[in-house]
């Protein structure tokens, strides 16, 4: 099996449960070969950091989306003074920074693997705008849940389309 450099587009502030949940799913990486690289985490830089996170994207073979909520908003209006306008309650947002990634991991063709907490949705989160399946997280258990036979088997079909995508003759 190849190991892998991979984007991993998360926040660097996360909740106790959050951060568990990232350790854990470090650990099935690494079980796994997989080296993930997160712009102000591992990887830091003196200039836009925009700019280091195309420079560590374009070393890597896949990226992985992580939508942590980091805002909560009790009342939202979607799409104001549109005749698709909506009120909403009780709305959580994942950080910007992951639309921004994803966007820069689909421009460079590498495959996603997408995992968001409940609520999370918009862009990249939406079903069907990424050529990648949305793993939802349950609220509770998500040490236990990425260790289930489904999430595992989907994880090996990320890392077969990483391999995939490698030129011929190179193995990492």
């Amino acid at each position: 099996m190849a190991s892998h450099r991979i984007f991993l587009s998360r926040p660097t502030t996360l909740s106790v449960a959050q951060e568990r949940f990232c350790t854990a799913l470090g650990r099935l990486f690494v079980a796994y070969r997989l080296d993930p690289h997160t712009v102000g985490t591992q990887d830091f830089t003196h200039r836009s950091p925009l700019g280091k996170v195309l420079e560590v994207m374009n070393t890597c073979d896949g990226a992985c989306i992580l939508g942590m909520v980091q805002a909560r908003a009790s009342e939202a209006v979607i799409k104001p003074s549109t005749p698709a306008e909506r009120s909403l309650t009780d709305v959580v947002f994942a950080s910007p920074w992951n639309q921004l990634e994803a966007g820069m991991a689909l421009i460079r063709g590498l495959p996603l693997f997408i995992i968001c907490e409940a609520g999370v949705s918009g862009g990249v989160f939406d079903d069907g705008v990424a050529d990648a399946y949305i793993h939802r997280l349950p609220p509770r258990g998500r040490e236990k849940w990425i260790e289930r036979t489904a999430f595992v088997e989907s994880l090996k079909a990320w890392i077969d389309d990483m391999n995939r995508a490698l030129p011929r003759g190179r193995e990492r």
